[in-house]
C-alpha cells in the first residue's frame, strides 16, 4: 500500500504536467524541464546503525524500481535505470553505508548540499523524517516556476501545522506558509496493526506524506507577496560552518 499510493501521486503528478496544463500565471514559460527522473533520498540514516534506515532504503529503492517498471497505472515514467538517477546522502553514512547504496545503483553525494539543490529534471525527494530547515531548504531553492518539478516524499507539512500552535511560529514556518498551494496526500505503511512487525515499520515511515504542487495551485503560490518574501529570506540565508 505505501509504495502504491506513493508511486500513484508520482505518476499523476508527471503526467499531468507531461501534457502542460495552462493556468492564468503561466508556471512553464521560465523553465525548460530535462528528460528523464530524478529520486533523491535525504536523511535517511545509517544502514549499519539503524532497522529503520533499512526499511526506508528499501522503500526507495523499491520506488525507483517500480517507475523503471512503469508499474502505475496508464503512464511509464522511465523506461530503464539509464533515465532514473537515484542519489542519497545522510552525513551518518560511513563506507559500509556507500557501499551498500552503490550496491543498489544509488550515487551518494559526495558533500552535505543541506537540502539546496536546483532542480532541472522532474525530481522525487525523499526525505522521512528530516528537521524542518531541510525541507524548507528544498522548497526555496526552487521556489518559482521549478517547484512543480519536484515531489516531496515526507513529515506531513500539514500536520507542523497542526503542532505549532504560537501565532507567530506559525506565521514563519514555510511549510505552513505553502499549505494553500499544494496537495497532501498521507501514506500509511501498509501493515496491520495487529500485525507483529507493525511496530517497526511505523517506526519507518510513520507521518509520511507525498506532497505536490499542482499547476493551478501553484499559480496562486507564485503570486503571493509575502510567500515570496518569506523564500528569498530563506534561500539566502547562510548555511552551517562544516
Amino acid at each position: 500500500m505505501l509504495l502504491k499510493d506513493a508511486l500513484s501521486v508520482v505518476t499523476k503528478h508527471f503526467e499531468l504536467d507531461a501534457v502542460k496544463v495552462k493556468t492564468p500565471v503561466d508556471v512553464d514559460a521560465e523553465e525548460e524541464t530535462e528528460d528523464g527522473l530524478t529520486l533523491v533520498g535525504y536523511g535517511i540514516g545509517s544502514f549499519c546503525a539503524s532497522s529503520n534506515a533499512v526499511h526506508q532504503l528499501g522503500f526507495m529503492v523499491a520506488l525507483r524500481d517500480a517507475l523503471c517498471e512503469g508499474q502505475a497505472p496508464n503512464v511509464k515514467v522511465a523506461a530503464s535505470l539509464d533515465e532514473i538517477q537515484a542519489e542519497i546522502f545522510d552525513p551518518a553514512m560511513n563506507k559500509s553505508d556507500a557501499a551498500i547504496a552503490e550496491h543498489f545503483q544509488l550515487k551518494v553525494i559526495q558533500e552535505n548540499e543541506h537540502g539546496r539543490r536546483r532542480v532541472a529534471s522532474n525530481t522525487v525527494f525523499f526525505m522521512p523524517h528530516c528537521g524542518k530547515t531541510l525541507y524548507q531548504n528544498v522548497l526555496a531553492c526552487n521556489w518559482g516556476p521549478a517547484i512543480k518539478k519536484l515531489i516531496i516524499i515526507g513529515n506531513s507539512f500539514s500536520a507542523y501545522g497542526d503542532r505549532v500552535l504560537a501565532s507567530k511560529e506559525r506565521l514563519g514556518l514555510l511549510l505552513v506558509s505553502v499549505l494553500p498551494y499544494l496537495e497532501e496526500v498521507a501514506l500509511s505503511c501498509g501493515v496491520a496493526k495487529n500485525h507483529e512487525d507493525f511496530g517497526r515499520y511505523e517506526a519507518a515511515f510513520n507521518d509520511l506524506s507525498v506532497q505536490r504542487f499542482p499547476s493551478e495551485l501553484l499559480a496562486r503560490g507564485l503570486q503571493d507577496t509575502n510567500l515570496n518574501e518569506k523564500m528569498t529570506v530563506a534561500s539566502s540565508l547562510k548555511l552551517p560552518v562544516k
